[in-house]
């Protein structure tokens, strides 16, 4: 009773109270017998009845408590108020006892006391011990675990023996454990995923995945853990286990609502991870959900998460970040998302381009100036635009007829019909390699990341352009601009953005038109109509170029 009332407010007594006026009113205002109960309570430490710890535990596992709990945490209390250094007097044993009876006390309190920090500090490895015994206890038996494990979290000084705990912890957490205790396991694993060594860590979520028994629930934290920690090994059975299950993907956002923080969720993911979870959790929840206050707590939570992922895997300024952005964007079931992903994966190339461009040294520039070849992407693409413009003045005014190369002939030398693309990309190559430095390479079907292959890629040192060509007439002479072009080459971190779409203009009647409006009757009509697609940022890096090669010689194709 001495105990509880140094803790607890007097409901008898009005106004602001003190350990010692509680005791003062539960004794009468005697200040010789609150002296005595001062002096008993300290002393209580050293009383013969002192409890082991595993005592402890077990009447906490029996929703009981060792009378000596609130009279040593009251002595405690005070002698470190009046002493700190009294505390150095005491046993390991005492030590134990005493921090078992804190972690065990119902009820507990609001945060840590005092004399619990000092040995937090000059103990860490006691206090750990006595810290993990009880939450294993508790969160296998029913009895107390909250105090014990934020003893554990805050113990930031000593992070080798917090993660050793927290490990020690998780391996004896139960595998079919309580919708409650399930709420204790999300914020340990978080810790441990927070540890600069995730050995312990995998090794332990490859033991509890082999667990057939698991509760879904706890399977789906198990499986984020690994896919955090090694993406490359837990992508795909992740992905496998949750995808479509409505109540898999719930579990999975609770999982990620317990991260510390936004900045230590984007630490730990990288792009192809983002766009699993993205691909996972986006078909359950739309972004109208963030917003809408009737909505249930783990729908906005849920939504709130997706779009948290797209903004990351937005603000990454790598060639798999715009990859994974582009897959995401061709996703049916993500058909909610798309606006968002649109806006997102634009602000992303822009940030790809910033990042990835590399302003040219004194040397580059004077090279770049003095003709011997272009000092990066930008200067690369001047370059060709201009060279390309000398080869269009060439094939409509040269005398050696150049405008045959790209066309098939009959047996009197009259033009039949338009060459094969890939013909036409040979014969503009052979015209355009000797207008180009010596430092300048051209290679037909560059290749460039995901195994998409340009026509011709044009590269000098570290950086590259690429050229997709189409003929007037093909199909997809409209969509390759930004489907091929800038879908899938100028993304490279090597071209910085930039690309140059070739049409070849052969008057043929027979040319695709265009989605909207008449076609086109002049290569200017062309090139202007095929520029108006291009957004104001994609026209800074990109060029389109229409080459007249209709026979200069034959009325019948003019």
């Amino acid at each position: 009773d001495l105990g509880n009332a140094y803790f607890h407010y007097s409901l008898s007594v009005v106004g602001p109270q003190g350990p010692i006026d509680r005791l003062a009113n539960l004794l009468g205002g005697n200040k010789d017998l609150v002296e005595a109960a001062l002096i008993a309570l300290c002393q209580s430490l050293w009383r013969s009845e002192l409890p082991a710890p595993d005592e402890v535990i077990r009447l906490s596992t029996e929703s009981r408590q060792h009378w000596l709990a609130y009279p040593v945490q009251a002595g405690l209390d005070f002698l470190h108020s009046g002493d700190p250094e009294a505390l150095k007097k005491l046993s390991e044993n005492q030590i134990r006892a005493a921090l078992a009876l804190y972690y065990c006390t119902p009820a507990g309190f609001s945060q840590p006391p005092d004399w619990h920090d000092v040995w937090v500090q000059r103990t860490p490895e006691l206090m750990a011990s006595v810290a993990t015994e009880v939450a294993i206890a508790g969160l296998r038996l029913d009895g107390l675990y909250g105090p014990a494990l934020t003893a554990i979290e805050l113990m930031s000084g000593s992070p080798d023996i917090r993660h050793e705990a927290i490990i020690k912890i998780l391996a004896k957490f139960p595998v079919r454990a309580s919708l409650e205790k399930l709420r204790a396991i999300r914020p340990l694993i978080w810790q441990a995923l927070d540890y600069h060594d995730r050995a312990a860590l995998l090794q332990l979520v490859n033991s509890k995945l082999s667990t057939k028994s698991m509760s879904v629930a706890q399977r789906v934290y198990w499986f984020a853990a690994g896919l955090i920690a090694d993406p490359q090994r837990f992508t795909k059975p992740m992905a496998a286990f949750v995808r479509g299950g409505e109540r898999r993907t719930r579990h999975l956002v609770e999982f990620f609502e317990h991260a510390p923080s936004r900045e230590a969720i984007a630490s730990n993911l990288g792009a192809g991870t983002l766009r699993l979870l993205i691909d996972v959790m986006g078909p359950s929840f739309g972004p109208d959900d963030m917003y809408s206050s009737f909505k249930v707590r783990t729908a906005a939570a849920g939504s709130e998460r997706v779009g948290q992922f797209i903004r990351q895997l937005g603000a990454l300024p790598g060639s798999d970040a715009t990859e994974a952005l582009a897959a995401l964007a061709s996703n049916p079931h993500l058909s909610s998302w798309q606006e968002f992903i649109a806006r997102t994966s634009e602000y992303q190339r822009a940030l790809h381009r910033e990042v990835t461009f590399v302003h040219p040294t004194p040397g580059q520039l004077q090279q770049s100036l003095s003709g011997a070849g272009p000092a990066n992407a930008a200067d690369l693409a001047a370059l060709l635009l201009e060279r390309l413009d000398t080869v269009a003045s060439d094939i409509r005014s040269s005398n050696a007829d150049i405008w045959r190369q790209y066309w098939n002939e009959d047996s009197h030398g009259r033009p039949k019909s338009p060459k094969h693309e890939d013909s036409c990309r040979d014969a503009l190559m052979d015209h355009l390699r000797p207008l180009l430095p010596k430092s300048v390479d051209a290679q037909p079907e560059g290749q460039y990341a995901g195994d998409k292959r340009s026509d011709i890629r044009v590269s000098c040192s570290s950086f590259n352009v690429p050229i997709e060509i189409k003929k007037a007439l093909h199909r997809d002479l409209w969509s390759a601009l930004r489907t091929q072009l800038i879908g899938k080459y100028s993304r490279d971190a090597a071209t910085s953005g930039h690309g140059i779409y070739v049409v070849l203009w052969s008057s043929d009647a027979r040319m695709t038109p265009p989605p909207s409006g008449v076609r086109p009757t002049t290569p200017d009509d062309l090139k202007a109509r095929l520029e108006e697609s291009l957004s104001d940022e994609e026209a800074r890096k990109i060029s389109v170029v229409v080459l007249d090669v209709s026979p200069v010689r034959s009325p019948a194709f003019h």
